[in-house]
């Protein structure tokens, strides 16, 4: 008899064993996860969840109040809001915290927030450093309304207040110590605002970031807060001391991200919590949310529009990380999440990605944070 064995990458000269589908169910059905999901239903029927939309970038998952959150990523946090209407009005829900990330070690006052991916390639498009053909990324980045992040966030933070009756906080983040910092609050569908920041010098004729951030960028007091936006606050330096204290070189290390896996889920508990073993390590992961519509005939369908959007953004992580070794596609049905495979691996060839990993794939199907089956789609 033949001994099976696993798949292996080679990273940095060394040979690593890669996760199989087995690892990655063994995982979802352990103790910790089930534990985990427990407590978010708790969470839930309290009525204390927490909708929080970031960036896809591995490191603005760090800090997320484990089973409070249903968590939303997307590259540069500027998804369509459309397929989110329902969420944002749901009645689990005490609140939507829209964050986007930046570095407050580099950063400098009087210039506008950088280090995330997606709002630094924003600015490329702006100087013509693109070529004339657009790519994935590059359409989906022409799309977002401003290369300034605060500006990008305060625009989506008072749509989202605009389409839910829930109350929306603006968040800058801190991707090296994971800190979430209040800039605007959005109360009574976007009618009542509370912020320091000077919005009216973001209109066009006026925006100087020169001015704007002349001593850093503006936040609000926190005791401008409602309590449920000051216990967002507090779990999340919860979160962050824990994270420091348990990995003593993650500021270091968040200088740059370089995950290994890269996540394309319908599901909005956190991938951490639904995979406790694999993707324990602060910022391993890169993730993308599959938004899903309800139609007349069938449930909560992931569009057209919606799977086009998400394999637009798949081309940044693909062509910019070398470690990303495994990719996984998570939606109710397991075909459907075979077909997005297929989907991702055409487009990779028409539009010829410049692919700097080498990496398998694995199609699964997951409902309420339990994956029930996983199958290997494409091998190394």
């Amino acid at each position: 008899m033949v001994e099976l064995q696993p798949e292996r990458s080679r990273e940095g000269g060394f040979e690593q064993e890669l996760p199989t589908p087995y690892d990655f169910l063994k995982d979802n059905q352990s103790t910790e996860a089930e534990e985990n999901r427990y407590a978010s239903r708790v969470a839930r029927l309290a009525g204390k969840i927490f909708v929080i939309r970031t960036c896809g970038d591995a490191r603005a998952a760090n800090g997320l109040p484990p089973h409070r959150t249903l968590h939303v990523p997307s590259i540069a946090t500027s998804s369509d809001l459309d397929p989110y209407k329902d969420m944002a009005k749901n009645e689990f829900t005490q609140g939507i915290a829209n964050v986007v990330h930046y570095d407050r070690i580099t950063y400098k006052p009087g210039e506008k927030p950088k280090k995330c991916g997606g709002f630094d390639a924003k600015t490329e498009t702006k100087n013509n450093r693109f070529g004339k053909k657009s790519t994935g990324i590059e359409r989906y980045i022409n799309r977002m309304p401003s290369d300034d992040p605060v500006i990008a966030n305060i625009f989506q933070s008072e749509l989202l207040a605009n389409i839910s009756d829930k109350p929306v906080l603006a968040v800058i983040q801190d991707h090296r110590t994971a800190l979430f910092y209040p800039m605007v609050m959005f109360l009574n569908g976007g009618t009542e605002i509370r912020t320091s920041m000077p919005i009216r010098n973001f209109l066009q004729d006026l925006y100087d970031p020169k001015v704007i951030y002349k001593d850093g960028i503006p936040c609000l007091d926190e005791t401008q807060l409602i309590p449920a936006f000051q216990e967002l606050l507090e779990l999340n330096r919860i979160e962050s001391a824990r994270i420091q204290t348990e990995y003593e070189d993650f500021v270091k290390e968040t200088e740059f991200q370089n995950p290994e896996f890269l996540i394309f889920t319908t599901e909005k508990t956190t991938a951490r919590e639904r995979y406790p073993k694999n993707l324990k390590k602060p910022s391993s992961y890169f993730s993308i949310h599959l938004a899903r519509e309800n139609t007349p005939t069938k449930l909560a369908v992931i569009t057209r529009g919606a799977m086009q959007e998400a394999i637009e953004q798949a081309e940044y992580p693909i062509s910019h990380f070398k470690k990303i070794h495994t990719i996984l596609i998570e939606t109710p049905d397991i075909e459907q999440s075979k077909g997005f495979a297929k989907e991702l691996l055409r487009a990779m060839k028409n539009e010829n990605w410049t692919a700097v990993c080498n990496f398998q794939i694995f199609s699964a199907a997951s409902i309420s944070g339990r994956t029930t089956r996983i199958e290997m789609v494409k091998k190394i």
